[in-house]
């Protein structure tokens, strides 16, 4: 998968967040339907 400059951009926050599945499905249907984006998962520690 590329993206551009101009790719939108979203994500998952948590802690933990590494065993989420949700990256890997949006990111498979971004790339079926050819759109120019992420989905990425953002560890954020409760303490902040």
């Amino acid at each position: 998968m590329t993206i551009s400059g101009k790719a939108a951009i979203a994500g998952v926050m948590g802690w933990p967040v590494a065993h989420s599945r949700s990256p890997r499905l949006h990111c498979f249907w971004l790339e079926a339907y050819g759109i120019d984006g992420a989905y990425v998962p953002l560890a954020v520690h409760p303490d902040g």
